[in-house]
């Protein structure tokens, strides 16, 4: 194939110097950055059986390994085009892969942050039922089916479409490929558009119910009972059981033990109980805290791709986009995956690993109490 048209006249709309040592300097930051957080993500994975055993955990490897995809086959094309503006021509063929490839992670990251929405508004609102049949097994084939549709929706856009001649620094991004008469572009754009609109409100809606739930319930206490004559009070050794519900790192409620003479331990009172499902409850917060906050970053960063997209594909006989505008909004995505991955390490207890010898097993109490 033909190389691309808008590459035949690079002295013309070539940066200059400064600007371009300042973009090959941030993007190969960028680029190490990304590689680095998405790795320790992933090595997290396999590592930390917490990480892998809750379905939100789940959404964001495939997010991750989306983001790891785009670092390793986009960037370094990036890369090199702004090292050698003047020198370096791609091919058509290169240029539509890549742009297939942008569109494909947006769509799909899109629809794997609404996956996270959907999880945690029904984890929080019908647990027991969504903890009894929705297993990883589950999660695994809803992110495959999230990869078929970006799949169907993104490829019929990069390699049916009618082109446009591209700026420097936009190379290969989705901008270049839009339609006059066509239906593709606003059917890209509807999807990741309904996606976002649909996580804020489940969003909303989760934050409504958790609110409703904080509100405070008296804690009743058991007083104390006569079993054979005798006397025990079932705070006993509360201390110690108490530590034993912070650092359990099981799901399961605690066992209940029917009462003997025999048994040194009593059953759990109301109060442990409480607090063992306070402590769940706040973990399960946490949880939801930081798909919210991924959610956020991810949209921020493409917010302005996707409303200029809206602009080029809408906006036909108006003023074009600037281009220094064009090529920001470009840089933010490209930004994504750096931020990303570090505000996941840091708000699940990834990166705050201080472990301790228990039963001479190292554990991570951070990742017990973050993470569930």
């Amino acid at each position: 194939m033909q190389s691309h048209e808008g590459y035949s006249d690079r002295n013309v709309t070539s940066l200059p110097t400064p600007v371009a040592l300042f973009q090959f300097i941030s993007l190969g930051l960028m680029l190490a950055i990304a590689s680095a957080g998405n790795c320790l993500v992933v090595y997290g994975f396999g590592r930390y059986l917490r990480l892998r055993r809750r379905s939100p955990h789940t959404f964001m490897l495939g997010f991750v390994a989306m983001d790891l995809a785009r670092i390793l086959f986009c960037f370094p094309i990036a890369f090199v085009t702004v090292v050698h503006p003047l020198e370096f021509t791609i091919g058509n063929s290169i240029c539509q892969a890549m742009a297939f490839i942008n569109v494909f992670i947006m769509i799909g990251n899109s629809l794997n942050v609404c996956g996270m929405a959907f999880d945690r508004y029904f984890d929080n609102k019908y647990r027991a039922a969504y903890r009894r049949r929705c297993r990883s097994w589950f999660v695994i084939a809803i992110i495959f089916v999230v990869n078929c549709l970006a799949f169907i929706f993104s490829f019929p856009v990069i390699y049916g479409g009618k082109k446009r001649k591209p700026i420097v620094q936009v190379q290969c991004m989705y901008p270049q490929f839009f339609y006059v008469h066509e239906i593709e572009t606003l059917t890209v754009l509807t999807s990741v558009t309904t996606a976002f609109c649909l996580t804020n409100v489940l969003y909303a809606k989760l934050f409504l119910l958790l609110r409703g739930r904080r509100r405070m319930r008296p804690v009743i206490y058991e007083p104390a009972v006569s079993e054979n004559w005798g006397f025990y009070d079932p705070r006993i050794g509360i201390t110690v059981r108490n530590r034993w519900i912070a650092d359990s790192l099981s799901d399961t409620p605690i066992a209940v033990v029917s009462r003997s003479m025999f048994q040194s331990h009593p059953l759990p009172t109301n109060y442990e109980i409480a607090l063992w499902r306070s402590k769940k409850q706040k973990d399960n917060e946490k949880l939801t805290k930081l798909c919210f906050i991924i959610h956020v970053l991810y949209s921020s960063m493409w917010l302005p791709y996707v409303v200029t997209l809206y602009y080029l594909a809408l906006a036909i006989g108006r003023p074009s986009v600037p281009t220094w505008l064009e090529i920001l909004v470009t840089w933010l995505t490209c930004l994504q995956p750096t931020i990303t991955p570090f505000a996941f390490a840091s708000f699940s207890g990834l990166s705050r690993r201080k472990h301790r010898v228990r039963n001479g097993k190292r554990f991570s109490p951070t990742l017990s109490s973050s993470s569930t």
